[in-house]
């Protein structure tokens, strides 16, 4: 993966600090939990669940509602795209999870359905244990080529689509077999332990589908806020990438205020005070400054920010922004050891995503690259 994020300290006057925890606490965290809220109360969301996602329109229209009233009135215009953009990526995280719980829970209901015991297949279906045997031994003949994964789900299409009795019980006795014709008579207590384990993992996947509603966010765990930006960045590699990612933004609230998000780079204005001291600007709050404090091991990155802003406004915006390093930023307050007012006893903090390949000309390169193909295919 080549986004990474790196973190500085936001110092400003107090009158800053104040102006800006305002902002954060007293309107936008609201305007975040009534969105959250909202979305979770949608009567459409059951559907939502079983597609596993939800018009891309729903939450911006909500919001363009919330806005025209206190106190979610009068905020700078970037916070109202920031929360869309947050509470759209919790819900897909939260939608795609509950998609594939219903998947399993479907596919554990239909198998239930499916399984009785040898002596009731025999009942049920008017053909002897040793019809169904053979009939079960021709169908595993004819998958000789699959391995067991694509057996599993071949059997089980192909008992849905069958009208065929004699098939239909003879994919039920290989399924309830683990694909093998067994030598031995079934015994009652094994197939009653079976059918009860079966009932059991179905009630449990019941209770995560009904579980609460995402709250989305933690500050006091650092993986969230990373999570967030990797998430608004890149596609999870695999589903055990893409099961982190939910747990840590499916976690529950705290006392802080939600952390407003910057998607692009462009939002965010550098420059050097009268020390020699790095600075940032906000759009939409282009009157509070904020001095740069980092490590020194990251200052160079920041530099780099300026760095970038400034060729592009040197070439008459010829310079592409689509190569600054910086990708995406995050407002953040977290707690310190004061005491007094809330914008004193919490530090603001600016967590940034960065493209590591943009820290070489080669990587530099690939990535420009790959956006010439993107506005080539029109993507």
């Amino acid at each position: 993966m080549t986004i990474k994020t790196i973190c500085c300290q936001l110092i400003a006057p107090e009158q800053t600090r104040q102006r800006l925890w305002q902002y954060m606490a007293e309107q936008y965290t609201p305007l975040m939990t009534e969105l959250i809220r909202q979305v979770g109360e949608h009567p459409d969301l059951s559907q939502w669940q079983d597609k596993g996602k939800m018009p891309s329109d729903i939450v911006k229209d909500l919001c363009t509602t919330l806005k025209q009233i206190p106190p979610f009135s009068g905020l700078p215009s970037y916070f109202y795209g920031s929360a869309i953009n947050q509470v759209n990526y919790i819900f897909a995280s939260w939608l795609s999870s509950q998609h594939k719980l219903k998947l399993r829970l479907n596919g554990k209901r239909y198998y239930l359905s499916m399984l009785y015991s040898d002596q009731d297949l025999v009942k049920n279906s008017g053909y002897s244990l040793t019809q169904i045997r053979s009939q079960a031994q021709i169908i595993l003949n004819q998958l000789s080529h699959k391995n067991k994964d694509e057996r599993h789900k071949y059997l089980f299409q192909r008992h849905r689509e069958s009208g065929d009795i004699l098939e239909k019980t003879a994919i039920t006795y290989l399924v309830k077999h683990h694909q093998k014709i067994p030598t031995q008579p079934e015994q009652r207590d094994k197939f009653e332990k079976l059918y009860r384990k079966t009932e059991i993992q179905i009630e449990r996947l019941e209770k995560q589908i009904e579980a609460r509603l995402p709250k989305g966010r933690n500050l006091s765990e650092q993986q969230w806020l990373n999570t967030l930006i990797t998430a608004s960045q890149n596609v999870p590699k695999d589903d055990d990438e893409a099961k982190l990612w939910q747990k840590y933004l499916l976690t529950d609230s705290k006392s802080l205020p939600y952390p407003v998000s910057y998607e692009t780079n462009e939002n965010l204005v550098w420059s050097l005070d009268n020390q020699g001291r790095l600075n940032v600007r906000f759009n939409g709050l282009s009157k509070l400054t904020f001095k740069v404090y980092c490590d020194n091991r990251q200052l160079h990155y920041f530099q780099q920010f300026l760095q970038d802003q400034t060729i592009k406004k040197s070439s008459k915006n010829k310079h592409s922004s689509g190569l600054f390093l910086l990708r995406s930023a995050m407002l953040v307050w977290k707690p310190n050891e004061s005491k007094g007012k809330s914008w004193n006893k919490n530090t603001l903090h600016l967590h940034c995503a960065i493209d590591t390949r943009l820290l070489t000309d080669e990587g530099t390169q690939e990535v420009r690259q790959e956006k010439l193909t993107q506005v080539s295919n029109g993507t």
